[in-house]
């Protein structure tokens, strides 16, 4: 198994999902070549299925929601501004 220093980049968890989404491959077979847990793959299709490409990125669940609640303040400062 990977550990969590050498993380799958975000162009890997892709094509491994487009592959699979296409029925060229399966979560199973794909997990295996990457030496990472079946359920992990499947939870890349999940979350791409869900969210996109967004879906895929290593954000923490939390860490994602305040990021997104720091940036309403942002959007409604430009939205005031806007002429």
């Amino acid at each position: 198994m990977l550990s969590k220093r050498s993380p799958i980049t975000l162009d890997v968890k892709l094509d491994v999902v487009k592959r699979c989404l296409q029925d060229d491959s399966n979560p199973h077979y794909e997990a295996k070549q990457l030496g990472v847990d079946k359920a992990t793959v499947k939870d890349w299709i999940r979350k791409y299925e869900a969210e996109g490409f967004e879906g895929l990125e290593d954000v923490k669940p939390l860490l994602k929601s305040a990021l997104k609640l720091h940036s309403i303040p942002l959007q409604i400062s430009w939205i005031i501004r806007k002429p």
